[in-house]
């Protein structure tokens, strides 16, 4: 080779290694380097750990710090997606493999990131038992290109991420951080961002958390917990839900729910383990633990253990002592449309709790009848309902407050559907029409870019006023915002007899 050519060949090498780790894909964080990506306009880094694998002694113990590591540690592929049972047929892909290695996290940010951009951490949903950040519909993609810096996480679900045992109560391992370990996985990635996302260009004062379904839930419970606190500056639910009390650690609850600690002891008689070691309880295999009964419509639910969950959801509300921050919130236009008989059986037995069969009838001519009814009830109680109470509580407690409906019916799915179902508003809020459920549209487009220019000003601003869209009013006086067809716009909801009706029977039983 003469020497030209070879030092040609040596500057074309070195012009790719600096392309293929220009200064916009790397960033050091407090545990050591990492190497992200570029996707046009905007740059990702996927699967970061944000605390130690929770698995053998980490098992059902409060995240530990993770290992630090010193060369560059590639940020290009997710995470593992945490423990959880299959998805049911038909459902969206998970976009990874399932493992209790789960802890992890990914950042999407602007190609051109200016300092101090106002930061989003997406909460999935799931029932506390299933999903992962992993999944297409919630990339961060679109949203980031609006000017935030995007981050998602992983949280340990179902029996590994909220359970307790006698034996786990006498251990008392971490400061007595018992139960709640998906939750604590929550605050533990709310706490890397305080540490670490302005290395990525965020703004770790304006910080929004936000998710739905349980995803929802989450957001609402970080509201409510100690540890939690000034960790995020506003919060967005979507399609959040739970009405009733919460489990207590060692003693049935007011309702007579079961304690968590026997819960877990009945759940290990029903794979034929009982044990008071805690060296049992870790040394289960995973096919052990994915025996364990599953958890029903209602999914996984937190208990009360003094720290990170000290009273009942809608105690902290009453009492107004949830986080004094800006809220966004509603559902979509038919949470629960038809659904699988044994569905729709175990919605029926949670309404049953709170909803008698005198209280039904009182209810049928604010729902136009019993079709209007059944069609309506359990979306209602279950989500719509719920959050237009909470939100006039924190309304009535002085924190700023919005509100809004999804009512947008993708063409396609008219023709099956009455109204936009749950999870409908994924692929709106984060711009990922093209893996949407169904087709989608010119007008879907229009209602996406309205919805993510929502929801960034409120990141932005605390307030929901992008430039040149419908000013967003107050949730006071019954006031939306209605997303449909026609867009988005500022109406008085016409709901408001039948919610008001079904609140004076279930709030004060919630």
């Amino acid at each position: 080779m003469n020497r030209p050519f070879a030092l040609l060949v040596l500057a074309i090498g070195s012009l790719a290694v600096q392309a293929a780790a220009s200064p916009a894909t790397l960033v050091r964080i407090d545990s050591g380097p990492l190497e992200g990506e570029v996707a046009e306009d905007v740059v990702r880094f996927k699967g970061i750990p944000f605390a130690a694998p929770p698995v053998g002694p980490l098992r059902w113990r409060a995240p530990q710090p993770v290992a630090a590591w010193s060369a560059a540690r590639p940020a290009k592929s997710f995470g593992n997606a945490c423990l959880q049972p299959a998805p049911r047929e038909g459902g969206r892909g998970l976009g990874a493999a399932t493992s209790e290695d789960c802890l992890y996290l990914n950042v999407w940010r602007p190609a051109k990131a200016r300092r101090k951009l106002p930061v989003m951490v997406w909460i999935h949903g799931g029932s506390l038992v299933t999903g992962a950040s992993s999944v297409a519909i919630n990339d961060g993609t679109a949203l980031a290109r609006r000017g935030v810096v995007l981050v998602s996480i992983n949280y340990r679900l179902g029996h590994l991420g909220f359970f307790t045992h006698p034996a786990l109560l006498r251990e008392r391992a971490d400061d007595g951080k018992l139960a709640n370990y998906g939750l604590m996985d929550q605050v533990a990635a709310l706490q890397w961002v305080q540490r670490n996302i302005a290395a990525f260009g965020g703004d770790p004062a304006r910080v929004t958390i936000f998710g739905q379904s349980a995803g929802a839930f989450s957001v609402q419970a970080l509201m409510a917990s100690p540890p939690a606190r000034g960790l995020f500056q506003r919060a967005i639910l979507q399609s959040g839900y739970y009405r009733g009390t919460f489990p207590r650690l060692s003693e049935p609850a007011p309702d007579g729910r079961r304690s968590a600690a026997e819960d877990g002891v009945m759940l290990l008689k029903a794979i034929d383990v009982e044990t008071d070691d805690v060296g049992v309880l870790r040394g289960l295999s995973v096919q052990q633990v994915q025996r364990l009964p599953p958890l029903g419509v209602n999914g996984a639910i937190p208990a009360i253990d003094g720290q990170y969950v000290v009273e009942d959801l809608w105690t902290t509300w009453r009492q107004g002592r949830e986080a004094a921050v800006p809220l966004m919130l509603g559902a979509t236009s038919q949470e629960a449309p038809t659904v699988a008989p044994e569905i729709r059986k175990q919605f029926r037995a949670a309404l049953g709790k709170f909803i008698s069969a005198d209280d039904e009838i009182r209810l049928l001519p604010v729902y136009g009848g019993q079709d209007g009814l059944d069609q309506s009830l359990s979306s209602d109680f279950t989500f719509a309902g719920a959050m237009r109470s909470l939100g006039n509580l924190h309304l009535a407690n002085g924190h700023p407050t919005y509100r809004y409906r999804f009512a947008v019916l993708p063409e396609a799915a008219a023709a099956t559907l009455a109204g936009l179902p749950h999870s409908g508003d994924l692929s709106y809020v984060f711009g990922t029409l093209d893996v949407a459920p169904w087709k989608m549209e010119a007008r879907d487009r229009a209602v996406s870019d309205a919805a993510m220019d929502y929801w960034v000003e409120f990141a932005r601003s605390g307030r929901p006023a992008p430039k040149d869209r419908p000013a967003w009013p107050s949730a006071a006086d019954e006031q939306i915002v209605l997303f449909d067809n026609e867009g988005a716009k500022p109406v008085r909801d016409d709901r408001t007899e039948r919610y008001r009706a079904l609140a004076e029977i279930v709030d004060p039983r919630s």
